[in-house]
C-alpha cells in the first residue's frame, strides 16, 4: 500500500493525536525520511473502550463559607460539569459551576468548584452529581461525596482545615 496517500502530518518533530476512540482501532504507520534515507514502522492500535462513568473521589469546602470544590475519578468535560441542574446539595443553592481545566497535579479536568449559597459552619453537605460526562460520553449517576463546611476552632480564635485525602489526587 501507498503510505504516504493518507499523510496526517509532516515537517514537525512531534505529534499528538485527538482522543482516540474504538473505531480507530487498527494500524498506524510511521514513515521518517531525510534526503538519505527512509525508514517505516507501523504498529497496531487497540481502543478499550470505556463504560464506566465518572464518581466523585472527593469533596471539600472553602474557609470563605460559600464554594466547594469537588475531585471526579476522571477527566470530565467542560459542558456537563459546569451545568448547574448537574448538582444538587440538601441545604444550598448552587450558584455557578467550572470544571478547573489545570488543577493541582494530577487533577487536571477532574476538579470542579461549586459557588453556593453561605454554608453553615460545621455542617456536614452532601453533594450529588447526575449527567456530568466524562470524554467516552459516560454520564455520573447518583456520585456522591460529602464535605463538612469550615467553622471557627479554638474559641474562634483560628480557622483550621484537613486537606490530606489518601488518593485523592492520584
Amino acid at each position: 500500500t501507498d503510505l504516504a496517500k493518507n499523510q496526517l502530518f509532516s515537517s514537525q518533530m512531534y505529534y499528538v493525536t485527538q482522543p482516540v476512540t474504538p473505531a480507530d482501532n487498527g494500524t498506524i504507520s510511521l514513515i521518517v525520511s531525510n534526503t538519505f534515507s527512509t525508514a517505516t514502522q507501523t504498529v497496531s492500535v487497540v481502543v478499550n473502550p470505556d463504560n464506566t462513568a465518572p464518581f466523585l473521589s472527593f469533596a471539600n469546602s472553602s474557609p470563605y463559607g460559600d464554594p466547594g470544590t469537588l475531585l471526579f475519578s476522571e477527566a470530565v468535560e467542560p459542558l456537563s460539569a459546569q451545568c448547574l441542574p448537574n448538582y444538587r446539595i440538601a441545604g444550598l443553592q448552587i450558584l455557578w459551576a467550572k470544571r478547573d481545566e489545570a488543577g493541582a497535579p494530577g487533577s487536571g479536568r477532574r476538579r470542579v468548584v461549586l459557588g453556593t449559597s453561605r454554608q453553615t459552619p460545621n455542617t456536614c453537605y452532601t453533594v450529588i452529581a447526575n449527567g456530568v460526562r466524562d470524554y467516552a460520553g459516560n454520564p455520573s449517576v447518583n456520585a456522591t461525596a460529602t464535605f463538612t463546611a469550615w467553622g471557627a476552632g479554638g474559641g474562634g480564635a483560628g480557622v483550621a482545615g484537613l486537606y490530606t485525602h489518601p488518593g485523592a489526587w492520584g
